[in-house]
């Protein structure tokens, strides 16, 4: 089917537009303003198929041409030396739990996928975890982290021991750890 002039926008060119909007950072107000200055409509489901089609290509190049400058080599490699201080697989896995990690917190993939600003925050985390450590060094440490075996699909808890090594353990009915995780299937390292 061809759209015509008078067609309306579909929802997903209106779901597309708030997209556009929110990586923007534009509030209700700002691109409410920006559709009565520019198409003489108060939303974006008033405006033709055309006009959201328009919109949509002029937002785009906007939203490209002020994306955040990427994390540096230098960062990058900050980033990674600083981790292997507190990766408990002390890089056995490559960026593996890293980028776990990033993904978690930031909704990238690697080091590089950061920005600046990101790559920032993130020395700083890290930095930050360095310090809980190195606390906690010495004692034993009930982690908060769950996860389920892979084997068996029970929730499992970890636990750092006094030499640094990081275990599975099951969890009792007081929600603590009870005993060592054993399981042939293997667990899923968080």
């Amino acid at each position: 089917m061809k759209a015509t002039s008078k067609q309306p926008a579909t929802g997903g060119q209106v779901k597309y537009l708030h997209f556009l909007y929110r990586s923007l950072g534009w509030d209700e107000e700002t691109y409410r303003y920006a559709l009565m200055q520019d198409y003489n409509v108060s939303s974006t489901k008033d405006l033709s198929f055309h006009q959201a089609s328009e919109l949509i290509g002029l937002l785009k190049a906007f939203v490209a041409s002020h994306a955040p400058d990427p994390a540096t080599p230098k960062q990058c490699g900050l980033i990674r030396h600083l981790w292997a201080d507190i990766d408990y697989s002390k890089g056995a896995n490559g960026d593996l739990h890293l980028n776990a990690f990033i993904q978690r917190r930031f909704r990238r993939g690697t080091v590089e996928d950061l920005d600046k600003s990101q790559a920032v925050k993130l020395i700083a985390m890290i930095k930050s975890m360095t310090r809980q450590a190195a606390a906690r060094a010495g004692h034993t440490t009930v982690l908060k982290r769950r996860t389920r075996c892979l084997g068996c699909q029970e929730v499992i808890m970890w636990v750092e021991l006094k030499d640094g090594r990081r275990l599975a353990f099951d969890i009792g009915k007081d929600d603590l750890p009870s005993d060592f995780h054993e399981c042939k299937g293997g667990y899923h390292e968080n």
